[in-house]
């Protein structure tokens, strides 16, 4: 809390001035004792920033003056000598936007009080530091601007009742003796801090005693007032109550299960998402204060169905997310001239994680179980089970981050912000699916890259593209006995003609077959969007990026075994909005709030392996005649 000391005058300017002391509190869990009467903060101990205060006003870090503070700590804001107790290291600026210290050098072989501060800190008695402060009255706006920094103290409690206070006072006072120091500040504080214990515990017992002493008084007359009717009452249970006693019956609550009540949850999420958008923008752009609350009341919903849908963990708050927090239905409804890649993600499991690395298994064999020799008299192994061993090595991947920043300048969603910030929120939500789809196919790429389970698309006749199909199944076979084939929406209209080639009663007219499973050849198929995959019968190639390196997909067709890829997000999408961000372009940083623009970032981390590379094959795009 911010407090006006005093008013300073000074000579060389007719501009009032005042002391201000700012208070800040440390846990103990912070402090980190590295002995002697040395402390550190690991993370930084801030003494002061730029966030508004209490009274409504803050500092500008960025114009205060530091260099007249030469790092003394005092205790109590005393302004003598014996008032002073150690030195502040590493004290600096951190983005113009708070001020900290690394640590305290208490003067514990010189002063007394010193050496008493330094073990209430190190108790967590003494938590609260204060700064000291001169400079101009906050402006219009409240802010303190060329304010310097004059002091720091650390607020000592010298009356405390504690006893445990009055025991490390005593051991200060010995610790203090052992290297010769004076102890005559400590021994007057003990001495007060004793007598007021004194005074305390005596007004203590003697109200104590007059409270029995009326509850004493006071339970006797009612146990008279009441012994007639407790008399009548214990002969009426007697005759009627206790014959008639039932276990109570528990009924279970309407509200069972109900997690979350929300006048959001009666809106469909398309007007919910508007909703938050609205809010988002008047909050960002014209710091509507009841806009930000609603926000952040959308935002913790989202959260909220996320965890109740299982998408991302329940350790996980709002805090964990961006301050846009995308609604569940969003993230499974894509809608548009957009891909649409759930038909593959529904097939493969992404897992969510609070790591930023997985680990999987690599199993090489299986194992398999011999017969067991029974016969005692014939063998010295009889009834020994035989060793298998298994096989497999612990694999691990880095999650990789993908992120994406995109600005927009405000004249160009003055009109139609709503519409242009929720087609901007559908790009980065299918993008979200895309990369991980991506992810998908390139790991199938690189098994077959390593098994050169690859067959070639023949296209001489209709009835060897068909082969060219049962070549792929071949490869695995032994290994899956039924796999899915994934394809573009181009190669499987390439299938369909060479099938009505061959005629309506052709060797082709079974190649698919619909149903509640649709097949080809028998087997589950995936149609996927056209730029996962190159086209059979091509000679194109698709290139993707995964882990900072360049995977290209040469194979038009897979057959795999899906449930051998393990994927695994952290945190989902992350999606801030901000009119204050800084952004890179071409080497060039840009100012959002300069150049009047709202800058929206969308971020997650993925990662994903093929267990066993055995169970994946691969059909060439590239047509042979």
């Amino acid at each position: 809390m911010l407090k006006k000391k005093k008013k300073l005058k000074t000579t060389t300017t007719t501009t009032t001035t005042t002391t201000n002391i700012l208070n800040i509190h440390v846990e103990k869990n912070a402090i980190k004792d590295i002995g002697e009467g040395v402390v550190a903060f690991p993370q930084g101990l801030t003494i002061t920033d730029n966030t508004e205060q209490r009274n409504g006003t803050k500092y500008d870090i960025k114009s205060m003056d530091m260099s007249e503070y030469k790092g003394n700590l005092t205790a109590d804001h005393g302004f003598s000598i014996r008032s002073i107790i150690g030195k502040t290291t590493g004290l600096r600026k951190i983005a113009n936007k708070r001020v900290t210290i690394d640590g305290i050098k208490f003067a514990v072989k010189e002063s007394s009080l010193a050496q008493f501060a330094y073990n209430m800190l190190k108790a967590g008695f003494a938590t609260d530091f204060s700064i000291e402060t001169t400079g101009p009255y906050p402006d219009d706006e409240g802010i303190y601007n060329n304010s310097k920094l004059l002091g720091l103290s650390l607020v000592v409690i010298g009356n405390n009742k504690s006893a445990t206070v009055n025991t490390i006072l005593r051991n200060s006072i010995k610790q203090s003796q052992d290297v010769n120091v004076d102890v005559t500040d400590l021994n007057s504080l003990l001495l007060k801090n004793s007598i007021n214990s004194s005074k305390q515990m005596l007004k203590k017992k003697k109200k104590l005693a007059k409270r029995e002493n009326s509850i004493e008084n006071i339970t006797a007359a009612i146990n008279a007032a009441i012994a007639p009717v407790a008399e009548k009452l214990e002969k009426v249970e007697k005759a009627v109550f206790n014959s008639s006693v039932k276990e109570p019956k528990f009924k279970k609550s309407k509200e069972s299960g109900i997690s979350i009540i929300s006048e959001f949850s009666q809106m469909d999420y398309t007007e919910r998402h508007k909703l938050q958008l609205n809010n988002a923008w008047d909050a960002l752009r014209t710091g509507n204060v009841s806009a930000m609350r609603k926000l952040r009341e959308i935002n913790k919903f989202h959260v909220e169905k996320l965890q109740e849908a299982k998408i991302v963990s329940n350790s996980m708050d709002v805090a964990d997310f961006g301050n846009f927090v995308i609604s569940p239905e969003l993230l499974t409804d894509i809608e548009g001239v957009r891909s649409n890649f759930q038909a593959l993600l529904g097939k493969v499991k992404f897992k969510e994680t609070l790591s930023l690395q997985m680990s999987y298994l690599k199993r090489d064999g299986d194992i398999d179980m011999t017969s067991v020799d029974k016969d005692a008299s014939a063998s010295v192994n009889a009834n020994l089970k035989p060793v298998k061993e298994y096989d497999a090595t612990i694999a691990t991947k880095d999650l990789e981050e993908l992120a994406a920043v995109t600005p927009i300048a405000t004249s160009a969603t003055r009109f139609l912000a709503v519409d242009m910030l929720d087609d901007i929120a559908q790009g980065y939500r299918t993008d979200y699916d895309r990369k991980k789809a991506q992810l998908v196919i390139a790991r199938l790429q690189q098994a077959v890259d390593v098994t050169n389970y690859k067959s070639s698309f023949a296209t001489d006749t209709d009835v060897n593209t068909a082969k060219s199909l049962i070549d792929v199944i071949v490869n695995i076979a032994g290994t899956v006995e039924n796999g899915t084939f994934i394809l573009n929406h181009s190669s499987y209209w390439r299938l369909v003609k060479a099938a009505m080639g061959a005629g309506i009663s052709g060797p082709l007219a079974s190649l698919f077959t619909t149903g509640d499973i649709p097949l080809m050849l028998g087997r589950p198929y995936i149609v996927v969007p056209n730029e996962l995959l190159p086209n059979l019968d091509t000679a194109t190639t698709k290139t993707f990026v995964i882990d900072g390196g360049n995977v290209t997909i040469d194979q038009g067709l897979f057959y795999a075994d899906l449930s051998t890829f393990s994927g695994r997000t952290s945190g989902g999408l992350k999606y801030d909005l901000s009119t204050e961000a800084a952004y890179e372009e071409s080497g060039v940083v840009k100012s959002a709030f300069q150049r009047n623009e709202l800058v929206l970032r969308g971020a997650f981390f993925r990662g994903g392996a093929v267990r066993d590379d055995e169970k994946v094959a691969g059909l060439s795009a590239p047509g042979v005649s």
